[in-house]
């Protein structure tokens, strides 16, 4: 069982990377979020943390802090809250595997990885409290406990896979949190053509 698997649970935090958002003034917008996906070059996080940044500077998890900068948007989706971006290339980090079946259900355990607050790579366990539909949108509601600066955090199941993306909790609500399903982020990727991409901060046509 993964959430029993420190050792796995520590491995997949390597993964995971604190957000920070700069607009074009190189002023802070924020914090949050996001994880190594897809052939180890590519970085996934909610679209709301991009919106209005003119580049990311994610940070791993290791003592060293390593940093890297990331302003190329391969797809997003502001109805589903989702964005994928360029990771440079030959960096050491594994990719995350997915789990885009979802065959998730009620009562089913899961591990969230995420930066709230500030406070990098902090991890929580829980259970899946209901899948949600609006509009066509799936989403996942979890006793994980994430708070603000959780967007963009990796959600896996009990083998260890990706599941959904965190994207919100109510503030006033204790254990009431949500993530994506991560096939939303799945079916983005299998439509890009593997060339184009744009660069955060320019107007959009």
């Amino acid at each position: 069982s993964f959430r029993d698997d420190v050792a796995g649970m520590n491995k997949a935090a390597e993964s995971v990377f604190f957000v920070e958002i700069y607009d074009d003034r190189l002023s802070p917008l924020g914090t949050a979020s996001g994880f190594v996906a897809f052939d180890e070059h590519l970085f996934v996080t909610n679209q709301h943390v991009i919106d209005g940044a003119s580049y990311l500077r994610i940070i791993d998890d290791s003592d060293d802090e390593n940093v890297y900068i990331l302003n190329q948007v391969i797809a997003s989706d502001k109805d589903q809250d989702i964005a994928i971006l360029l990771f440079p290339d030959g960096q050491r980090y594994d990719s995350l595997t997915l789990n885009a079946s979802e065959d998730f259900q009620r009562g089913q355990p899961v591990v969230a990885i995420g930066s709230p607050k500030g406070l990098k790579n902090t991890l929580s366990k829980g259970d899946i409290s209901a899948i949600r539909e609006e509009d066509g949108i799936k989403t996942i509601q979890i006793s994980a406990s994430i708070s603000h600066g959780s967007s963009g955090g990796a959600l896996f199941d009990d083998t260890g896979r990706v599941i959904g993306i965190t994207s919100a909790g109510f503030s006033d609500g204790q254990n009431l949190n949500f993530a994506v399903s991560i096939k939303t982020v799945q079916d983005l990727y299998d439509q890009w053509n593997k060339r184009d991409y744009e660069v955060l901060g320019t107007e959009r046509s």
